[in-house]
């Protein structure tokens, strides 16, 4: 994949919206402190970042493993976003790591399987 030629035209179309993803990302504080004021920003930024994950990155991933190899790993196929100069190296540690809290927070809140499975297929 580290070769632009390599790619299709179909991958390059779902390399964009993933890399759109990580690259439009706002990250969820998690360490702030919520008031009622900010919960609803809280909230909202919460449910857009699964609502992009279902319909958009793992859409995308899903396309991709199709076109190609479908045993690829999908942290290999994140981090050629990278190498490919699709995402800054900087953004996307910082994306993952955020989304790694995410992660955790599911798990110790107990939240839908669903959402930890999508999650923990990103990090």
């Amino acid at each position: 994949m580290s070769d632009p030629n390599v790619h299709t035209k179909k991958d390059i179309k779902e390399i964009e919206k993933i890399a759109s993803f990580y690259n439009n990302y706002k990250p969820i504080p998690f360490g702030s402190d919520i008031t009622k004021a900010s919960y609803e920003t809280y909230s909202k930024s919460l449910n857009k970042i699964l609502g992009d994950i279902y319909t958009i990155v793992l859409p995308s991933l899903s396309k991709i493993l199709e076109n190609n190899n479908p045993k690829t790993p999908i942290g290999l196929l994140l981090t050629q976003l990278v190498v490919d100069n699709f995402i800054k190296e900087k953004t996307f540690i910082e994306v993952q790591l955020n989304l790694k809290e995410f992660k955790k927070r599911a798990i110790l809140l107990e939240l839908d399987k669903k959402i930890q499975t999508a999650l923990g297929c990103l990090v």
